[in-house]
């Protein structure tokens, strides 16, 4: 059994830069994963919290079914989306009832 798909939101065409956590030796990210995807956007204001607790204000939230495996467990990075980038401030994976994954959302700012 899985999950069913979000047919109510806008799907769209993005590229989404993701940094890792890892640096080197000068202080700069090591591992760096770029990828184009059709994604599902969900236009919404809310209050949302970093992983450092810093309180923001995300704008977006994307819908992700491709890539699933490209995707870190602590996410950073951009999603770009015509000429409007936007910061990603939150990962959320979500399972079906037999674990495997079956989308990401990514909350933006």
């Amino acid at each position: 059994m899985k999950l069913s798909g979000l047919p109510g939101l806008t799907k769209t065409s993005v590229k989404i830069d993701l940094t890792s956590s890892n640096t080197d030796k000068n202080g700069s990210n090591v591992a760096h994963n770029s990828f184009n995807t059709d994604v599902r956007f969900e236009d919404s204001n809310f209050v949302t919290y970093t992983t450092e607790g810093k309180k923001v204000t995300a704008k977006q939230k994307v819908f992700t079914f491709n890539h699933l495996n490209d995707f870190p467990e602590k996410v950073t990075g951009f999603v770009t989306s015509g000429t409007t980038r936007y910061e990603i401030v939150g990962c959320t994976k979500l399972r079906n009832p037999d674990s495997t994954l079956n989308h990401i959302v990514l909350e933006l700012i």
